[in-house]
């Protein structure tokens, strides 16, 4: 087999590097995925909606700081930081998941039908990506109330966090490049 103009020797590790940047943000998407699925919400159902609001977004919060903190010490920033973004966006929805799921289970009013785990899912993502198929609606004030918080967040979300967490990928790759950053990782 020839090379081609321009191809290193070892172009074999030039695509680990990405398939570790997919493999790291499927896997935390996984850890998510199944926890959400696995785990018991529904013991949760005594504790106030807009308490887990709270939780869930301060940990969304804390979550993307840790996140921005880890990419600014890395080698491997740009690695680092789709794993953050995976983190971040991933736990912002699977807590609006939860939230919906354990509204509908405290009345199934709150939607236009009681909602499965799949459901408040589908439902968060298509609230998240501006879809709105319709087929499940937020039937009450107090409903719609958390869908306006989701909408306003997502705003945030993708505007704040993005932007943080990619610049502090690229204020690292800057540091790396000019030797000025040693390395935890």
């Amino acid at each position: 087999m020839s090379k081609q103009p321009g191809e290193s020797r070892n172009s074999g590790s030039r695509r680990r590097p990405i398939y570790r940047v997919m493999l790291r943000p499927a896997l935390v998407l996984t850890v998510f995925a199944v926890a959400y699925f696995v785990l018991p919400f529904d013991r949760l159902d005594d504790v106030p909606a807009v308490l887990l609001l709270i939780a869930g977004l301060v940990l969304v919060l804390a979550l993307c700081v840790w996140q921005v903190n880890r990419v600014l010490h890395v080698d491997r920033p740009i690695e680092q930081a789709a794993e953050a973004l995976a983190t971040v966006f991933g736990a912002y929805l699977i807590a609006f998941a939860t939230i919906y799921y354990l509204l509908s289970l405290a009345d199934p009013a709150n939607f236009g039908a009681a909602l499965t785990k799949l459901d408040a899912l589908y439902f968060t993502v298509t609230v998240f990506a501006t879809v709105g198929f319709g087929d499940i609606v937020a039937a009450t004030q107090l409903t719609r109330g958390f869908v306006l918080v989701q909408m306003l967040g997502n705003l945030l979300l993708l505007g704040m966090a993005l932007r943080l967490i990619t610049g502090s990928a690229r204020v690292r790759q800057r540091q790396l490049r000019s030797g000025a950053g040693a390395s935890a990782r």
